[in-house]
C-alpha cells in the first residue's frame, strides 16, 4: 500500500480493515487506514500465523477493537513499524495502538509515532504478564499491578528469562501493593545498577519487604542506582540487611551521579552486619559521585542500627565526604546507633553540605540540618521553607501522616499518606 485510503470499514469478528495470514506480508509505505473496527481483535489490522506486517509510512488512525484498536498481532507473526503514525486508536481490553498477544509474535518499533498504548506479552514462569510500553523515554513501560513491578525488575536485573535492560524507563500508573512477599532490589549490586528514569506519578509501593543477607548487601526497592532519575516515588515497607557492609535504604541502597526527587520513605530500615550504612532515602552515596542530586526528599521511617556493629548513618542520605547536592528535604524518623549519627548527612564537602533541610527536633541534633518543633512542622513553616519560593515546588499542603503521628508536609498529588 502506496497511497490510497481504506475507511469506514467494519468486521464483526476481526480485523476491520486488512487481515494477514499464513506466511504472507504486507508493506504499507502510504496511504490512511481511518474509521475502522472490528468486533474482537485489531481494529484497523490483523496478523496471524507467520505473516509479516511492515509500515514504512502512511497512517493508522480512529480505529476500534475490544483488543488492538490499530494493530493485533498472532501467532508468530511480526509487526516490523519503521515510519508513519498509529493515532487516537481505541481498544477496550487492551493495546489502543498495537497489541501482541503471544510471546511468540513480535513487535519491533524502529521510527514513527504511537500515540495509544502497547501492550506487550512476557512470559514470567508459566503465566503470561502484559505490560505497555516499549522501555524508551518516547514510550516507557506502564506499570499498574505487582506482577508488572517483579516483570520490569527482572528485566532489570535480566532474570527470569527476560532480555537484560539496565537503562528502562518506566512510569508508575496506579498505586501497587507488594503484600510483604520477599523482593529481590531492582538493581542488586553496582554492576548491575538501574540507570533508566522511574517516575510514580504520584502513586505509591505499600508493604514492600526487603531482606538482604548475603556480602555485599545493596538493599531497598532499588539496590543500586546510577546516572539515571527516580522521582515522585512513595514506598512503604521494610527493609533490612543482615550481612557485613551492608548499604540500605528506603529508595536505594547505593547512589552514584544519581538525581532522585520528589521521593518520600515510609520505611523500617536497618541493617546490622559490620560498617553498615543506613539511610532513609539512600543507603550510600559512592566517594566519586560528581553529580548527584537528591531534592525535595523525606522520609519518616525509623533506621535503627546495630549499637555495637553497625556505623549508623543519616536518615536522608548515608556518605563519608559525599560530592553532590541534598537540598529542600526533611526527616523525621529515627535512627540509632555508634559512630557517625546524623539525621541529614554524615559528612560532605563544604560545598555539598545539605542546604534547606530540617529534621524534629525531638530526634537528636545534627549539624547538617535545622531542627524544627512538631508545631513547626504542621503549621506550614517548614512547608514554605521548602518550597524555598519556587513556583514550580513539588511541595503542596500539610497532612496527617499515620506513619508518623503528625502533620507533616507532603507533595502534590500524593494522596493518601499512611
Amino acid at each position: 500500500m502506496n497511497s490510497g485510503t481504506i475507511s469506514g470499514c467494519r468486521a464483526d469478528d476481526d480485523a476491520g480493515a486488512i487481515f494477514i495470514k499464513g506466511n504472507a506480508s504486507f508493506l504499507m509505505n502510504g496511504g490512511t487506514i481511518e474509521n475502522c473496527s472490528a468486533g474482537n481483535y485489531g481494529g484497523a489490522v490483523k496478523i496471524r500465523n507467520t505473516s509479516r506486517f511492515t509500515m514504512n509510512g502512511g497512517t493508522i488512525s480512529s480505529c476500534t477493537a475490544q483488543q488492538g484498536g490499530g494493530v493485533y498481532v498472532d501467532g508468530s507473526s511480526t509487526f516490523t513499524m519503521n515510519d508513519g503514525s498509529i493515532a487516537s486508536c481505541t481498544a477496550v481490553n487492551g493495546g489502543n495502538s498495537v497489541f501482541v498477544v503471544k510471546p511468540s509474535a513480535s513487535f519491533t518499533m524502529t521510527g514513527g509515532t504511537v500515540d495509544g498504548s502497547i501492550a506487550l506479552p512476557y512470559k514470567v514462569g508459566n503465566n503470561t504478564v502484559y505490560m505497555d510500553g516499549l522501555g524508551t523515554a518516547a514510550y516507557p513501560y506502564q506499570i499498574s499491578t505487582a506482577d508488572q513491578l517483579k516483570l520490569f525488575r527482572d528485566i532489570v536485573n535480566g532474570a527470569g528469562g527476560q532480555t537484560q535492560n539496565r537503562g528502562a524507563y518506566a512510569v508508575l500508573t496506579a498505586d501497587i501493593d507488594l503484600n510483604n512477599e520477599p523482593w529481590t532490589p531492582i538493581g542488586p549490586d553496582r554492576d548491575s545498577a538501574y540507570t533508566g528514569t522511574f517516575d510514580r506519578q504520584g502513586h505509591t509501593v505499600r508493604n514492600l519487604s526487603v531482606t538482604v543477607n548475603v556480602k555485599p548487601g545493596r538493599a531497598g526497592l532499588f539496590g543500586c542506582v546510577k546516572d539515571g532519575t527516580i522521582r515522585k516515588l512513595t514506598v512503604a515497607g521494610s527493609v533490612s540487611c543482615t550481612a557485613n557492609q551492608g548499604w540500605c535504604g528506603g529508595i536505594a541502597g547505593y547512589a552514584m551521579d544519581e538525581t532522585i526527587e520528589n521521593c518520600a520513605s515510609l520505611c523500617t530500615v536497618s541493617c546490622t552486619g559490620i560498617d553498615a550504612r543506613v539511610g532513609g532515602i539512600v543507603g550510600l552515596v559512592d566517594y566519586n559521585s560528581r553529580t548527584l542530586i537528591i531534592r525535595d526528599c523525606y522520609n519518616i521511617g525509623k533506621s535503627p542500627a546495630e549499637a555495637t556493629t553497625a556505623v549508623a548513618t543519616p536518615e536522608v542520605s548515608a556518605d563519608f565526604y559525599m560530592n553532590g547536592k541534598i537540598s529542600n528535604c526533611y526527616n523525621v524518623g529515627e535512627i540509632t546507633g555508634s559512630g557517625y549519627v546524623s539525621k541529614i548527612a554524615v559528612s560532605a564537602y563544604n560545598d555539598s553540605r545539605p542546604t534547606n533541610c530540617y529534621y524534629l527536633s525531638d530526634t537528636d541534633t545534627d549539624l547538617n540540618g535545622t531542627a524544627k518543633t512538631a508545631a513547626e512542622f504542621a503549621n506550614g513553616d517548614v512547608l514554605e521553607e521548602l518550597k524555598a519560593g519556587r513556583n514550580d515546588s513539588p511541595w503542596d499542603s500539610c497532612q496527617y501522616v499515620a506513619a508518623a503521628k503528625i502533620t507533616l508536609p507532603v507533595f502534590k498529588g500524593q494522596g493518601r499518606c499512611s
